[in-house]
């Protein structure tokens, strides 16, 4: 009972200026589209191009992303991409998670804001099928140039033109625990809410 009540002053000790600073300084949340060709790392290998909106990861999940502004300056943003599917007996899980941090060469107001990124990441897949499960995870990095366009007193239009490396994993001699490394190369066009 002590354990559980620890956890829940932690809890709250570390949510409590969360809350604070998320009162005093804008929240962005949104979704982005364009055009991201994907580079295999093997000469032989095939470029793959999608188009669309909302943009996908590299699984083909649609992302979002939220930033906190921790200063006029910086933002730290998490591009989030999460999915669950099952089928009978058989379940995948698809995660992909590529925080960055934003700096704008103003201090953030409904003005036009461009701005620079970099950021790491992963992404994680796993599978269940009856006896048959795997898991696989690879990390990358990456950054992009941009420029946040104000249209609303709480909406921006973000144009991002942005690369990211997603290394090689594993021998290549064991093709069950190898992937391939690629790089990404990405124009998109996002609309974001601005909270507060």
């Amino acid at each position: 009972m002590n354990r559980a009540w620890s956890g829940i002053v932690m809890g709250v000790c570390l949510l409590f200026p969360l809350t604070l600073s998320a009162q005093e300084r804008p929240l962005e949340f949104g979704v982005d589209g364009g055009i991201s060709v994907f580079m295999p790392d093997d000469e032989d290998a095939d470029n793959l191009t999608r188009v669309g909106f909302p943009s996908r990861s590299a699984f083909g999940v649609t992302a979002i992303r939220f930033g906190l502004f921790v200063s006029p300056r910086v933002a730290i943003e998490p591009r989030l991409a999460l999915t669950r599917s099952s089928d009978g007996d058989c379940s995948s899980t698809l995660l992909d998670l590529f925080p960055s941090v934003l700096y704008h060469f103003k201090d953030f107001d409904r003005i036009s804001l461009p701005y620079v990124r970099a950021g790491a990441g992963l992404t994680h897949s796993r599978w269940d099928c009856g006896d048959d499960d795997d898991s696989d995870s690879q990390f990358g990095f990456g950054g992009g140039v941009g420029l946040k366009i104000p249209v609303a007193e709480s909406a921006f239009i973000r144009l991002e033109a942005a690369y990211e490396k997603w290394v090689e994993q594993g021998d290549e001699e064991n093709w069950d625990e190898f992937i391939m490394g690629y790089s990404v190369l990405r124009f998109s066009v996002g609309i974001s809410a601005i909270l507060n």
